[in-house]
């Protein structure tokens, strides 16, 4: 599945007009499966009307490669993670950011498994609009509850990938 969405993808970018000298856009997508991962996320999602967008991220098992391994956009799964998902990784401290355009806060979370272990630098993405989290704070606390369900039932990093 995760190998017929790149290649979906891959063909819709090369058929689409570039203006005229615009250089094509970068996408790079890497290939695995994580089924109980997307299973995760899907049903987390369900469960909270006040999540508008949710993903996982963390760096592949044998790999250097950090990426979303589930989204409830399936476009984003494979994705390599950005700069600013990155800081979160590495400074290990959440990250709510508010935007105005779409009125929202765009949360980062770092996220290990049920007994506290590292996931490979797990990062759980949320997007909260501003009418269920009216403060930064509000919006963290939220975000920090749905993240602590999610790693309850994540027994080990390498569940994740498993069906």
């Amino acid at each position: 599945m995760a190998i017929m969405r790149s290649f979906w993808l891959a063909a819709a970018l090369s058929c689409a007009p570039l203006a005229a000298g615009a250089a094509p856009a970068q996408y790079t997508t890497v290939h695995f499966r994580a089924p109980y991962a997307e299973r995760l996320v899907i049903a987390e999602k369900r469960e909270h009307a006040d999540i508008q967008k949710i993903g996982l991220h963390v760096t592949l098992p044998g790999s250097r490669d950090h990426v979303i391994i589930a989204s409830d956009i399936p476009s984003k799964i494979g994705k390599l993670s950005s700069p600013s998902d990155m800081a979160v990784v590495t400074s290990r401290k959440p990250s709510a950011v508010p935007q105005r355009v779409g009125s929202f806060w765009d949360m980062a979370l770092p996220i290990a498994d049920a007994h506290g272990s590292d996931i490979g630098g797990g990062l759980l993405i949320i997007e909260m609009p501003f009418r269920y989290a009216h403060t930064r704070a509000e919006a963290l606390a939220k975000a920090s509850a749905i993240r602590d369900e999610i790693a309850a039932k994540i027994p080990r990093a390498g569940t994740l990938f498993r069906s």
